[in-house]
């Protein structure tokens, strides 16, 4: 009898926890779904220089929802290869994608990133959405770099029309209204569990023009925001999806007088040169990067601007840049002071705003906003969060393992969100007494 009592009470031990578990299971499976919106080139202070132009963003960032004023771009600061490592949560010397256009000694191909639909050029990391349909959760994809490339025969339930980039032409894209009007279409009807979408502009604008003219195009684009947050407020849905707004880069203005020019492709030694950004790339031919190294300082220095410029072998660029260990990453890279540019004597320099600077220069920075239910009202940080951070985000609102990434779990993004740790140890301080007590039971009666 003794022992048919204490098998029950051990019973009525693993209930609770088995329930806790159980809780815990449940609602991972019912988080609510992420929207990840990506505006291309928005700096981190245009939502204070253009306040009267971004009024929904603005009230969205101090009053409605949560703020980071900071997030450091990865290196290489360039659209395809940031926004690869907003959704693999990896350094770009990991993931493979270390520019917009790209030369492999490997397969000895230079590519424009936009305009092919190669896996090879991308395959080395598993992007968030085909995690996620891997896990069974429906994900979509408007327009963001990538997206389009079918890796390992995969591709999210729903997409769009690739990015192209043709040169220094870029395709604009569609209106961002009726970008989000598709967005929520799949959000609902769809049932998407994920969506990313990505929108070309400020950034289209401010090269064209520079980055202080963009504020036109922040009103379109602030009036889409707003007019999609409103949607999901009169359809119930604004405490039922968690929405993100971010951006690969920055946006720093340039001086056609500032450009350092430097004979690359005609030099005898080089096998490849890429323009990435304000900065120069070259790939020297087999045994001759030294050589190409030592031409590119002479010619730096009869410039008479050596003090504006640093010629760097890959394998001395420094460690926090996590941009040397990857045969994509040129040998010698030319980085300029801020407020220069680099360019070879055949390049015709035309842009009045340009990236490819330094993560830790302001103007290479951006915003995250965040709003929805797992959010923080009125939350704010001023730390600097990293861009390798999203992705681990974005896998913890969903509810999704994450692969291998090089961001933090515990970084400035995570006080931005409300304090949901582990559901089951969550449920444990309640059920404590319970325990206790069949745990003494058991032992009276052995």
């Amino acid at each position: 009898m003794n022992h048919l009592l204490s098998q029950g009470l051990l019973l009525l031990l693993l209930i609770p926890l088995a329930s806790a578990a159980a809780l815990k299971e449940s609602r991972s499976s019912t988080k609510p779904p992420l929207l990840l919106i990506s505006l291309d080139g928005f700096r981190y202070d245009y939502l204070t220089l253009f306040a009267n132009e971004t009024p929904n963003m603005n009230r969205l960032a101090q009053l409605e929802g949560a703020y980071a004023a900071r997030v450091k771009p990865a290196y290489m600061t360039k659209t395809a290869a940031n926004h690869w490592t907003m959704v693999t949560g990896q350094h770009q010397e990991v993931h493979g994608v270390v520019n917009n256009q790209m030369f492999d000694p490997v397969f000895n191909e230079t590519v424009d990133m936009f305009n092919t639909d190669d896996e090879r050029w991308w395959n080395a990391s598993e992007p968030i959405w085909l995690t996620a349909e891997a896990s069974g959760l429906r994900a979509g994809v408007y327009r963001w770099p990538g997206g389009h490339v079918a890796i390992g025969g995969r591709l999210p339930t729903y997409l769009t029309p690739r990015t192209e980039k043709r040169g220094d032409k870029v395709a604009q894209s569609p209106e961002l209204s009726a970008g989000l009007d598709r967005v929520l279409d799949w959000l609902t009807n769809g049932q998407a569990r994920l969506v990313v979408a990505y929108h070309d502009e400020p950034d289209f604008t401010a090269h064209g023009q520079g980055p202080g003219a963009v504020g036109p195009v922040l009103a379109e684009i602030d009036a889409a925001i707003g007019r999609f947050l409103r949607q999901l407020q009169e359809r119930g849905m604004q405490q039922r999806v968690n929405v993100i707004i971010t951006s690969d880069h920055g946006m720093l203005p340039v001086n056609h007088n500032n450009t350092i020019r430097v004979n690359g492709r005609k030099h005898p030694a080089t096998r490849a040169v890429l323009q990435m950004g304000v900065a120069l790339g070259l790939f020297a031919k087999p045994n001759r990067s030294m050589e190409l190294y030592s031409a590119m300082l002479e010619d730096i220095g009869k410039s008479g601007k050596s003090k504006m410029a640093n010629v760097v072998h890959r394998r001395e660029l420094p460690d926090h840049l996590h941009y040397k260990r990857h045969r994509r990453i040129p040998d010698i890279l030319i980085m300029p002071v801020k407020g220069y540019q680099i360019a070879d004597n055949n390049d015709t320099v035309w842009k009045l705003g340009m990236h490819g600077g330094e993560p830790d220069w302001d103007e290479m920075q951006v915003p995250l906003l965040a709003i929805g239910p797992a959010f923080v009202k009125g939350a704010r940080t001023d730390s600097t969060a990293e861009q390798t951070d999203i992705y681990g985000l974005a896998c913890r609102l969903i509810g999704l393992p994450a692969r291998p990434h090089n961001g933090s779990d515990n970084g400035p993004l995570s006080s931005l969100l409300h304090n949901d740790g582990n559901l089951a140890q969550a449920e444990l301080p309640l059920l404590l007494p319970l325990l206790l007590t069949v745990w003494k039971l058991m032992l009276n009666i052995s």
